[in-house]
């Protein structure tokens, strides 16, 4: 209930059965008016406040090429060593850190998946889809692949092959669209969107091979098409209501 005070400048209350056009005064120009000031008493009827809720889905893809490996260099910068990362910890140290640092909140329900790619992209073994225990996520998704041929405290990514990104980045495409394509399964109301954020780790240009040769990739042809594609998701008459960016 709100009480305020409005002020009224003129009224004129039209009774059907009461007012007869003898009755009126016609206004003029020069016609009297009075302000003044009323009280009003006023009852709102709304509907509950209801908090949005939405998903926020981040999307690791890391780099396995054999580029991260102490010794491989880039024979245009031979003397720049880097670009290596034999332990993995350049690329699984600030991700862990990012894991943990995460404050839950009830409104921005969080989830988790992993992409690894070099010659080609693939996800590392337990992964399927998102999770969304972040402890589970670091503790069964990325220590292992972390790990790879070492132990624990001396881990060994396995990381071999060349840099392809476009592999990398339509992976992420048929992911994020059978994630988009599950959730639009599951009803809810209101609605509850999502939000999907990719990090891409790499450390390589990003080179293919072709027959007994290697190619590169270029943005225009060959990477700027496939982010196309990943930013227009949002806009797919399937997935527009559910995915907001």
């Amino acid at each position: 209930m709100k009480k305020f005070n409005c002020l009224l400048s003129i009224v004129l209350i039209f009774s059907l059965g009461a007012c007869k056009l003898r009755n009126l005064t016609p206004l003029t120009k020069l016609a009297p008016v009075n302000l003044e000031y009323i009280d009003v008493i006023a009852k709102f009827c709304t509907s509950d406040r209801k908090v949005a809720q939405q998903k926020v889905k981040y999307l690791f893809i890391l780099d396995h090429s054999r580029s991260n490996q102490a010794g491989i260099v880039d024979p245009n910068t031979p003397n720049d060593l880097t670009n290596s990362d034999p332990d993995g910890a350049r690329r699984y140290g600030p991700m862990v850190q990012f894991l943990n640092g995460l404050v839950p909140d009830p409104n921005n329900l969080t989830y988790f998946s992993l992409i690894d790619f070099d010659t080609s992209a693939y996800a590392p073994t337990n992964m399927r889809g998102f999770v969304s225990d972040p402890q589970y996520f670091i503790n069964s998704i990325m220590r292992p692949d972390w790990i790879g041929n070492g132990t624990a405290n001396f881990p060994a990514p396995i990381d071999r092959g060349f840099t392809n990104y476009q592999a990398a980045l339509e992976l992420a495409l048929t992911t994020i669209k059978s994630d988009a394509q599950l959730e639009a399964l599951i009803p809810s109301n209101p609605p509850v969107t999502i939000q999907y954020h990719i990090m891409f780790v790499t450390d390589g240009v990003p080179t293919v091979p072709s027959g007994s040769s290697v190619v590169l990739q270029t943005f225009l042809n060959d990477i700027s098409p496939v982010i196309s594609n990943l930013m227009n998701v949002k806009n797919d008459a399937i997935y527009q209501s559910l995915v907001s960016g």
